[in-house]
């Protein structure tokens, strides 16, 4: 997937990531969303994308259904904020 990103825009163009993990697997064509970690791309997808060095600065912005179903939670963001630092990535 980066690599197709960088043959387009390039990953140095991207400004923000919309961030919410999924529901049914990559090519599904279902665009189902889910709490970060719980979901097929899971923590280590985050962290694959999070560790990039093209998207160090870039700010994730969250769409997930909450883990008490009322939409984005401090729990989501604290779960990406924990992810960026593991990587090492600026926050």
């Amino acid at each position: 997937m980066l690599a197709q990103l960088d043959a387009g825009p390039g990953s140095t163009n991207v400004v923000a990531i919309h961030a919410n993990d999924s529901k049914r697997v990559c090519g599904s064509g279902v665009d189902r969303h889910d709490n970060i970690g719980e979901g097929f791309i899971g923590e280590s997808g985050f962290a694959v994308f999070m560790g990039h060095p093209a998207f160090a600065h870039v700010p994730f912005l969250l769409e997930v259904p909450g883990f008490e179903g009322k939409g984005p939670d401090q729990r989501n963001v604290d779960i990406l904020k924990e992810i960026r630092q593991r990587v090492g990535a600026t926050q």
